[in-house]
């Protein structure tokens, strides 16, 4: 028996409008990028009705920020999210404006959802820790890995060697003593 493979049609041809639309959001993004953020935001609105995508919303949202115009920049985020759930950028955002807005426990669920995605990104973990902070609340985010220990390389080791040579008179104690330096360097390197 033979088992017929259902094909996805090719992907369609990005319409006039769409390309249109793209050729829009690209200039705003030149404008944002030279800090002229009127001219990017009519690009990407310019962009945004010939049609609508979560970047334009996103970008949007990004200099309404910039303009201090945190409840657009929410509803721009909000827009965003509704065309593609999935956008951490957008979530990420709307987490700012919520932040700006003082609405604080959801700005709190749009970063931690954010950081989840980026368990080792230190900059999104200390915006939860500051807003898990304005909250009062103990974070909820799993522990940060420590960074293995890393042996000592060998210029590091002669510059430990001289500041125990420098510290400890006593030739028989300063191998003791390089000893202890080294232990008490690997025990307190990861806190």
């Amino acid at each position: 028996q033979q088992q017929q493979q259902q094909q996805s049609p090719p992907a369609a041809a990005p319409s006039i409008q769409e390309a249109a639309a793209e050729q829009q959001r690209e200039e705003g993004n030149t404008h944002f990028k030279a800090g002229r953020l009127q001219e990017a935001l009519r690009c990407y609105d310019a962009s945004l009705r010939l049609a609508p995508s979560a970047p334009s919303h996103c970008n949007r949202a990004l200099v309404l920020l910039r303009l201090n115009d945190a409840r657009g920049a929410e509803a721009a985020c909000r827009a965003a999210l509704s065309l593609d759930p999935s956008y951490l950028k957008a979530k990420h955002r709307l987490g700012d404006a919520l932040r700006r807005l003082g609405k604080l426990p959801e700005a709190l669920s749009c970063m931690r959802t954010v950081a989840a995605s980026f368990p080792t990104d230190a900059k999104l973990r200390a915006e939860v820790a500051a807003l898990e902070a304005q909250l009062g609340q103990a974070s909820k985010l799993p522990p940060q890995q420590p960074p293995q220990h890393q042996q000592p390389q060998p210029q590091q080791q002669q510059q430990q060697q001289e500041m125990v040579s420098k510290i400890v008179p006593c030739d028989a104690c300063r191998g003791a003593a390089s000893t202890l330096l080294s232990t008490w360097q690997q025990k307190f390197a990861h806190e």
